[in-house]
């Protein structure tokens, strides 16, 4: 039987998921793909999940291939995944078709008839004080929301969500989701536990749930996979249930096609996939190139307007490799964390629980603030206070033996050349970072002037814990990631990892003579707490500040104090206010770098026109990419908001 007489079909989509199989002239399933989001819970469906069998008697016909290709006619401008062990056949199929290997993680399973059904019995029962189970069934949502599927009718599918909850307010949640074709296997997700529910055994509760109702609904499941990930907590409930690790698999990736999906809106604002394609923004493409021509290691770009969404990456991941970054990829956004703080610090003063106007000494009284300075000040640079990562002085009013381009440099911790690269890895607390700036001659009386200084916003983050005794973390995931469902973006704290996949960052040195370049990508962030140390995505970027502007995390009253920015500077409370190219209005923005890693973030105060992007270079302690980095955004600024051209970014020396 040829392979043309094998018909492939395009199965009855449900929302979120499609489905495709390979049918014979007799009506037999030779193969089928599938394609789910990656993350389930996340803002970002452009990364979709494939999974492709094809039954072994029908392989080596081109029945993969076909149902690859139906796949990318489909959802061209998506970037596809894939999960494949190494030396299969299916990692084979992946490097034929294009695909890239992007990294590696393991794979937990658990076998149902291995565990114990009296005993998982109990720890279903064992009902936490204050809490309830709840449970939704249907088949995979898009752009799903957990409250909103708990909350809605349920109906016989392959998607099982369990979660807890103490008088309607979520407190962890697991999902499940089973094969096609009536494999014995599922997928879970989670458990996921919010922050202020921790320390009650929500999430072994939870997953024990799921599991003990995933068997009652699809008794032929067998088995149950997920990935592992790296958090010492869920991998402890896992191992407790009887999870455990089986091969590890390797991630290939198929970039997109360059010709992104177009979106269209619905009445309540939703984005929905049509079958037609926009252009692929070859300004834009121009533009990267430019950039990376102009010394750039690595560039990746999102943008969304009333065209549509579009993604695109040049350069490379790392120096030594040949592959561009990946789209969406994890990064260190540097000083866009100062506004997600800002964000977090505002909605305590919509709630009145903090006054913009009062002294910073009335919430820290131990560390002998300036009584003068207010919580203003710090959100908007104005309060003198010493900037602990060092101040530079570009007038000549003060004379230090330590220069930077011929300005005069009051040293902070230590943070450039040898030293840092030996210490990398050292922990700063951060009431010892703000000891440091108080111990030093401030810049200016309280309000005075102006001077960005990253002391600002750690001073921001202990008023935070101070006033709701918990973490910034977790004020962040009350205030503005749970919101918005931002599922990749990290505050590190004191970690040196950043998820995979992710561009690498570069760190150039003096050692002791000789220039050294080394992969810096991994480092402990804690020396720039608070004030550039969080990492994202670009889609967990332009979904932040589109919902900032669009009112979904403020008041609109508190967006007004956030937006009004100080003369000449232009810069609010958190984020800077300038004027987008050829006077198209007001760009609402902040970008941020360091280390071989950078972040832009920029919307127009309607939301209705973003631009997120992150890049990867050569940091070095003269700042050599500074210019660069800040000509190709003037370039790329240029071509995007103002529709206008600059002109064009000299080649690498």
């Amino acid at each position: 039987m040829s392979e043309t007489s094998i018909d492939i079909l395009a199965m009855s989509d449900h929302p979120g998921v499609s489905q495709w199989r390979a049918v014979t002239p007799a009506g037999s399933v030779a193969g089928v793909a599938g394609l789910r989001p990656a993350a389930p819970f996340g803002q970002d469906l452009r990364a979709g999940e494939l999974s492709l069998y094809v039954e072994p008697r029908w392989r080596r016909r081109g029945i993969g291939s076909r149902l690859l290709a139906a796949v990318n006619e489909r959802i061209a401008g998506q970037r596809l995944l894939a999960d494949v062990a190494a030396g299969s056949p299916g990692e084979a199929f992946c490097r034929r078709h294009g695909f890239q290997h992007t990294g590696s993680r393991r794979q937990d399973r658990i076998s149902y008839h291995d565990v114990h059904q009296a005993w998982l019995g109990e720890l279903v029962a064992a009902e936490p004080d204050g809490y309830r189970l709840t449970h939704w069934t249907g088949e995979f949502p898009d752009r799903p929301r957990v409250e909103e599927l708990l909350s809605g009718p349920g109906r016989p599918g392959t998607a099982l969500l369990t979660a807890a909850d103490a008088g309607g307010d979520l407190a962890a949640y697991a999902l499940a989701v089973v094969g096609p074709l009536n494999q014995p296997h599922a997928r879970q997700y989670g458990p996921v536990l919010l922050p202020r529910h921790h320390g009650r055994r929500l999430g072994l509760w939870v997953n024990a749930a799921l599991i003990q109702r995933l068997h009652r609904l699809h008794p032929h499941i067998g088995e149950i996979t997920s990935t592992a990930e790296n958090d010492p907590g869920l991998l402890a409930i896992r191992e407790y249930l009887g999870f455990r690790p089986s091969q590890p698999t390797r991630v290939y990736e198929l970039a997109p096609t360059g010709r992104p999906i177009e979106f269209q809106r619905t009445q309540e604002g939703r984005h929905l996939m049509s079958s037609t394609v926009i252009d692929s923004r070859p300004e834009l493409t121009r533009v990267m190139q430019e950039i990376v021509d102009s010394g750039i290691t690595g560039f990746q770009l999102r943008v969304s307007d009333e065209h549509g969404e579009w993604t695109g990456s040049a350069g490379l991941a790392e120096l030594d490799g040949n592959t561009p970054p990946v789209v969406d990829g994890y990064h260190r956004i540097g000083s866009n964390t100062k506004t997600f703080t800002a964000v977090a610090l505002l909605a305590l003063v919509a709630e009145g629980r903090v006054a913009l106007d009062t002294a910073v000494a009335d919430y820290l009284p131990e560390f002998g603030f300036d009584p003068r300075i207010t919580v203003r000040m710090l959100l908007q640079h104005t309060s003198g206070i010493f900037n602990f990562t060092g101040e530079v002085y570009t007038d000549g009013s003060v004379e230090s033996d330590i220069t930077l381009n011929g300005a005069a440099v009051i040293p902070g911790i230590t943070w450039q050349g040898k030293a840092w690269v030996e210490q990398r890895f050292r922990t700063y607390e951060p009431e010892e970072l703000v000891r440091l700036a108080l111990s030093k001659n401030p810049r200016f009386e309280p309000g005075a002037d102006w001077s960005y200084a990253n002391t600002n916003y750690v001073v921001l983050r202990l008023i935070i814990e101070k006033v709701t005794g918990s973490a910034l973390s977790e004020e962040l995931q009350r205030t503005v990631f749970g919101p918005l469902g931002l599922t990749h973006t990290i505050v590190p704290g004191a970690s040196s990892d950043i998820p995979a996949p992710h561009a690498h960052a570069y760190y150039r040195y003096d050692n002791d003579g000789t220039e050294d370049t080394i992969d810096v990508t991994v480092h402990n962030p804690s020396w720039i707490s608070t004030g550039g140390d969080m990492i994202s995505t670009t889609a967990d970027l332009q979904a932040f500040i589109t919902g900032l502007v669009t009112g979904k995390l403020l008041p609109a009253e508190i967006l007004t104090e956030m937006f009004d920015a100080y003369p000449a500077i232009g810069y609010g409370l958190g984020v800077f206010v300038q004027d987008a190219p050829d006077g198209g209005g007001k760009l609402i923005t902040h970008n941020g770098g360091a280390m071989g890693h950078a972040a832009l973030m920029y919307t127009t105060l309607d939301g209705s026109k973003t631009l997120t992007a992150a890049l990867n270079y050569v940091d070095d302690a003269n700042l050599s990419q500074a210019a660069a980095f800040q000509a190709g955004t003037a370039k790329l600024l240029a071509a995007y908001f103002g529709g206008g051209e600059a002109e064009a970014l000299p080649p690498a020396a």
